[in-house]
């Protein structure tokens, strides 16, 4: 029988026994349970029901919502209302019940590392059965499954060693219980992996796995999880999808090349009577890669401290699941200071707009200052106590325009449809304060602790989604409307205070301004601090005090081709890129390099440099084409064909032709319509050339000195 223990017993432990929590969770039998591990290692398991958990502090204020549907029931608790099966770890996490967790109420706590393994697993199967891309069936027969622990611990079984795929499960599944690490890694392990050995296993096995929500509320979909008490189961590119890390293709070869660690095998044929040494090189390797990339971006860090600072149960951490992160903060922050919300529902739904984006000044410029706002909306919600539980409205009237922003000492008004809203920030609010003290932690760790200000970071910016999110707990479709209109207005003040220094705004989007003079690098610097030093002057006599704008970054020269389109020089001669891939899989290999080529002769001294760089690269091109060395790599851009993936290019018939991968030779020459490809190039060059206005491919070839074919 397992020992009950209650929020005093946990706190005694911590806090004078010098234990750690080590894992919170529900385990196979529906009970929530905590593992306890002390200095010397020795891991004890309790039961316990966070519900009953009473609060440590006596409550002296009550949060309701302004925009609360009328009549709806409210639900007074020092958590948002649940009924998912992560319900009572949420809770627990509230009150700081949490891997590493200092049993106290409270958001923003830091991680400290718990020396513990990694176990990365990979299964592979028959590929009789595929579904739309190439990928097998949940329900194809297991080939093999691979572990691979960061302590060293190896495991293999395929159908030499064993009689049935169940088998196979049952395997793993007792190795990963006997071997007890802190983490177990796939790669697509929720939808994949788990889901085809849940449909494997043994009846009793079934129960060590948890099938959870994966996707988003609009477009819900669900994986399952590998529920062993003790063990929390990541699925690694899940996470790296939804926490928005930057990759070509989220394929585990793709991102292990991108992020330079060990290359991913090619894989064999997964038929009957597939090669058995290949197969688990193979299967082995794919738990190298995975545990690469777990090490290299220290995710066994990041998520723990994430959960840490947002109050939130690993798994909601895991799954980046932003929409209970800020409500559990928020609620923790609340209640250690005194403060209960009374939970309701708003089902109001209202558009409004984002960020404000200007019409950058399209062309080639030097000496480009960046000027950013830092935290903007956590800022404006911070200095205009913009709250959902204390704010008035009344009808507009007529002249007032939507999104319309008046700012005063302590008060701001914005115009929200037929509504003006009206934040008073002579008192603080428990949001602001709460706001105020992200801003202030975050400054104060950025570079000593970059994890934990990364963490809180994403804890600041998920308020911000919340409220605008009509499926949070914490929705205010009038704070979110609110919010990005006094940041347009900001922007917009900063661009006038700019150009009332003689500074050219090339560029502005959200939270920041790119400026330029006529004048010298030097001369263009004083004029943006003088800018920004008149703007602070302005903002610190109204309810805008906290914002702040700084000079962010300085560019040697830049690229404005559109909105959200542009290109950025160093002054180490490095470039960075918004809205421009060099490595887009959409088209050819042709016209990517069509791209970097433009992009370098733009960068050239003079025009007539510029002109010739990119003349001969077209007249390359040219004569590589009509002399018929053109090849796949060349023509081709990567897609997808009836589930399989192919290289696309145009054939000299006129018809599109598929080459699949596996059968590709990328440096062989292909018949191709010259015309097509010629046509494609010239426009990839074109998307640069004429908004910097050197012209097209025919006035790039009149212009240029270097002799056409």
């Amino acid at each position: 029988m397992m020992d009950y223990v209650d929020i005093e017993d946990l706190r005694r432990m911590v806090r004078q026994e010098g234990c750690f929590i080590r894992w919170t969770g529900r385990s196979a039998s529906g009970s929530f349970q905590v593992i306890v591990q002390s200095s010397d290692g020795t891991r004890r398991k309790y039961e316990c029901d966070p519900f009953s958990w009473p609060l440590p502090h006596p409550i002296t204020n009550r949060l309701r919502f302004e925009e609360a549907n009328e009549g709806s029931p409210v639900i007074e608790a020092c958590s948002p209302p649940d009924e998912t099966m992560f319900k009572e770890a949420r809770r627990a996490s509230v009150f700081g019940v949490n891997i590493g967790g200092d049993c106290e109420l409270g958001a923003c706590k830091k991680y400290s590392s718990i020396e513990a393994c990694t176990m990365a697993y990979d299964i592979e199967t028959r590929m009789d059965k595929t579904r739309e891309g190439g990928f097998a069936l949940i329900d194809s027969d297991i080939l093999s499954i691979a572990c691979r622990c960061s302590c060293g611990l190896e495991f293999y079984t395929s159908t030499e060693d064993s009689s049935s795929s169940s088998e196979m499960v049952s395997k793993l599944l007792s190795s990963m219980l006997d071997h007890s690490p802190l983490w177990t890694i796939g790669w697509n392990s929720y939808n994949f992996d788990n889901e085809c050995m849940r449909y494997h296993c043994s009846s009793e096995l079934k129960t060590l796995f948890l099938v959870s929500r994966t996707g988003a509320f609009s477009k819900p979909t669900y994986g399952s999880i590998i529920n062993i008490p003790g063990t929390y189961n990541v699925d690694l590119q899940l996470y790296m999808v939804k926490s928005l890390y930057k990759f070509r293709s989220f394929k585990l070869g793709d991102v292990a090349k991108d992020m330079g660690v060990t290359d991913k095998m090619k894989m064999p044929v997964m038929q009957e009577g597939v090669n058995a040494e290949e197969l688990r090189n193979y299967n082995l390797n794919d738990c190298t890669v995975t545990l690469d990339i777990w090490k290299k971006e220290k995710i066994e860090y990041i998520i723990p401290s994430l959960a840490l600072c947002t109050s939130s149960p690993v798994y909601d951490c895991s799954r980046y699941v932003t929409g209970t992160l800020a409500p559990l903060g928020y609620s923790s922050y609340s209640v250690s200071r005194g403060c209960l919300i009374q939970w309701s529902t708003c089902s109001t739904l209202q558009s409004y707009s984002g960020g404000y984006v200007m019409e950058p000044v399209r062309g080639v410029h030097k000496d480009i200052f960046v000027c950013d706002f830092k935290s903007m909306y956590p800022a404006i919600m911070a200095s205009c106590n913009i709250n959902p539980h204390s704010f008035s409205t009344r009808p507009s009237v007529i002249g007032e325009e939507n999104g319309a922003v008046r700012v005063t000492e302590k008060t701001t008004e914005v115009c929200i449809e037929d509504k003006v809203a009206t934040f008073d920030n002579g008192t603080p609010s428990i949001m602001s304060q709460f706001m105020t003290f992200l801003i202030t932690e975050r400054d104060a760790c950025r570079d000593s602790l970059p994890m934990y200000a990364k963490s809180i970071k994403v804890l600041s910016n998920s308020v911000y989604g919340s409220l605008g999110y009509s499926n949070s707990t914490l929705y205010s479709p009038t704070c979110a409307a609110a919010i990005t209109a006094i940041g347009r207005h900001c922007i917009k003040l900063a661009r006038r205070f700019f150009t009332r220094e003689g500074l050219t705004v090339i560029y502005g989007d959200t939270d920041s301004c790119m400026v330029r003079s006529d004048g010298s690098r030097e001369n263009t610097a004083e004029k943006a601090r003088a800018a920004l030093d008149k703007l602070h002057s302005h903002f610190s006599t109204t309810s805008l005090h906290m914002m702040k704008m700084e000079v962010e970054a300085h560019y040697a020269k830049g690229i404005m081709t559109d909105k959200k389109r542009y290109c950025m020089l160093r002054t180490d001669g490095s470039t960075k890129k918004v809205g421009i891939s060099l490595s887009r899989k959409d088209v050819s290999g042709l016209c990517r390099l069509a791209a970097t080529v433009s992009i370098e002769a733009l960068f050239a001294e003079n025009r007539s440099n510029t002109i010739d760089h990119i003349a001969r690269f077209i007249s390359a091109v040219s004569s590589l084409a009509v002399g018929g060395n053109l090849t796949l790599s060349d023509v081709s851009r990567y897609a997808k064909k009836d589930g399989m993936s192919c290289y696309a290019y145009p054939h000299a018939d006129g018809e599109i032709r598929y080459v699949p991968e596996a059968e590709a030779v990328l440096t062989g020459t292909v018949d191709c319509d010259i015309g097509k490809v010629l046509k494609s190039v010239a426009e990839e060059i074109e998307r640069f050339t004429i908004p910097c206005r050197v012209g097209s491919v025919s006035d790039i070839m009149r212009a240029s000195t270097v002799e056409a074919w």
